[in-house]
């Protein structure tokens, strides 16, 4: 986690698949490869982690009041 807390990585983890969606169906559009079968199944895969990234930023405020928003932030020592 390169010294990041869960949660933190999970954040990051978060922000970072909801941008490939954008990528990957510019690359599948752009090579005539986004009705194939392999296309479909890919775009099916992102909506299915774009679906999860909603609901764990949907979380993150409450978790953020349960165990404070520096334990989100920054490991302990």
């Amino acid at each position: 986690t390169l010294g990041w807390s869960v949660p933190a990585a999970l954040v990051l983890g978060a922000a970072v698949s909801v941008a490939s969606t954008v990528v990957l169906t510019r690359v599948l559009l752009d090579n005539d490869a986004l009705d194939t079968g392999a296309g479909r199944l890919a775009i099916g895969w992102l909506i299915v982690e774009d679906i999860l990234t909603v609901i764990i930023l949907v979380l993150l405020p409450v978790a953020a009041k349960t165990q404070g928003a520096t334990c989100l932030l920054y490991t302990s020592d």
